[in-house]
């Protein structure tokens, strides 16, 4: 597999996007805890930081080798990193050092969210779901959430989450921390879930291979703490990966043929964005932000 990872950056709420100079390369994640400091995870276990908002990237050692897919910050010092056959690094330094945690499974973990520094949750693509509540010491295999191919998880708190489901577009909610979940059924796989506060909450979706089904994109909205969800109108038919508000009105979803989609009235509308490159899907990683926002195309592959 041959790396051409691109990030692109907004300093102005989404109008403009500036490629990068120097982007990390085989990247499959990016997330940044403020406008200066972030990092990007990948393939064969890579970890870079960046302290100066994406203008140099240093290289962190992880201390594995395993493919890395999902990151997790409750503070500034506290992070964690979830990746392939149940990898999860932790950080108690802002991401200088990292050390591996037992997870006591090899499934490959499609996503993790630590509500505080001590208590979090990670899922695997086999639907199995972990918990910890000492800080990754000890973790705890908790009841299926119906979710088939689970896709993205996401806690208002310790004890209300979701859980989304790829194919068969579940949305599932618990209120006890994980053990048991009520599942609502969509018409369509889901990628990503975000809530803005914890009554409106927003989860985006499709099929990849939207072509050959004549589109096939979602983006769901709740006002009532996902306890239903109403379809909302877009611009187009592409598969969308992610999607983030960065407050109660303003939000960007992305996804495949470089489709960059923004909202300026919390989902009323969404405008389309021209398109950043149509062969790309394309990844949105601001964590918290303001006006500044990173976007991430996946690496290109050959043969």
């Amino acid at each position: 597999m041959a790396g051409a990872g691109i990030i692109l950056k907004t300093v102005d709420l989404g109008n403009n996007w500036t490629p990068l100079a120097e982007s990390p390369k085989d990247i499959n994640t990016v997330y940044f805890l403020n406008s200066d400091t972030g990092f990007a995870v990948g393939i064969n276990g890579k970890i870079f930081k960046t302290t100066n908002g994406g203008v140099n990237w240093i290289e962190n050692i992880s201390g594995t080798t395993n493919s890395l897919t999902s990151i997790s910050f409750p503070s500034a010092d506290t992070g964690y990193i979830a990746g392939r056959f149940g990898t999860i690094l932790k950080t108690t330094n802002g991401g200088d050092s990292w050390n591996i945690l037992s997870s006591d499974s090899l499934y490959d973990m499609s996503s993790i969210f630590f509500v505080n520094n001590s208590i979090g949750y990670v899922i695997f693509v086999n639907s199995a779901l972990l918990k910890t509540i000492d800080g990754g010491n000890s973790w705890e295999y908790l009841p299926s959430t119906g979710a088939y191919s689970p896709s993205s998880v996401f806690f208002l708190n310790a004890d209300t989450g979701f859980v989304t489901g790829q194919y068969w577009g579940q949305i599932c909610k618990t209120t006890d921390g994980g053990y048991n979940w009520t599942i609502i059924n969509t018409s369509i796989g889901l990628s990503s879930i975000f809530f803005t506060d914890s009554q409106t909450g927003y989860a985006a979706g499709g099929i990849c291979c939207e072509p050959l089904f004549g589109g096939a994109q979602q983006i769901l909205k709740t006002t009532d703490g996902g306890n239903s969800w109403n379809i909302q109108v877009t611009p187009n038919d592409n598969y969308l990966g992610t999607i983030y508000f960065i407050d109660a009105d303003n939000g960007f979803a992305v996804g495949a043929y470089g489709t960059l989609l923004k909202t300026t009235n919390g989902g009323i509308t969404w405008i389309e964005k021209n398109k950043i490159n149509e062969t790309n899907n394309i990844s949105i990683y601001p964590n918290p932000s303001t006006n500044n926002i990173t976007i991430q195309l996946p690496p290109e592959t050959s043969p």
